[in-house]
């Protein structure tokens, strides 16, 4: 039978039954030849458009799951770690601030939202006084079932990742090699020299 050409094709697995004991890889192995075997394998068909962060930056990709016009209120409301409030997201933007001082941080909102400018724009509010922090986001169609494709081969390029507990951005975390990854609960830091 000849498969969808456009469909990702997500296996689904327990994947915090994998982890380690102290959750630090959420069931994604830190060993970089398995990375590139993954890679090899979670790649798109086709050519797609991709967002690449500029130069001269440090990229943060941030996974902003709401829930929108697809996860019932009931769920999006009783499970944080999944769909972490605002609180989450301004800790961890100001942990990266700390880790990398002095430098100017690009942080783009990948976000299944309807309202993607006005996450943007929450977030832009509250660190107003920050004017090294930069947010950008898809303006536009947006939701559950857009740019699905496009986000996760996306978040790759970037040096950071803040995401919820969620197996579509554990996919991004597999397949990148980032320097930072934070999650509710846990942070992996895999830069060598302190900045």
């Amino acid at each position: 039978k000849k498969k969808a050409t456009h469909i990702l094709y997500e296996v689904a697995f327990q994947h915090w039954r994998a982890s380690t004991p102290d959750k630090a890889w959420y069931g994604v192995c830190s060993d970089q030849s398995f990375r590139q075997e993954l890679r090899k394998y979670i790649a798109p068909c086709s050519d797609i458009s991709v967002v690449k962060p500029p130069k001269g930056v440090i990229s943060v990709a941030m996974h902003v799951r709401t829930g929108d016009g697809y996860d019932p209120g009931s769920l999006v409301d009783s499970y944080y770690e999944k769909f972490p409030k605002d609180d989450f997201f301004i800790d961890q933007i100001l942990r990266l601030n700390e880790i990398f001082r002095g430098n100017s941080l690009y942080i783009y909102i990948f976000t299944d939202s309807l309202n993607t400018g006005v996450i943007k724009a929450k977030f832009q509010s509250v660190f107003s006084d920050y004017p090294s922090i930069v947010f950008n986001c898809k303006d536009g169609d947006n939701g559950w079932d857009n740019n699905v494709l496009e986000d996760l081969f996306s978040m790759p390029y970037f040096d950071c990742l803040i995401r919820p507990k969620s197996g579509y951005s554990v996919i991004a975390q597999a397949i990148g090699n980032y320097k930072v990854v934070l999650y509710p609960g846990g942070e992996i830091n895999n830069l060598t020299t302190s900045n």
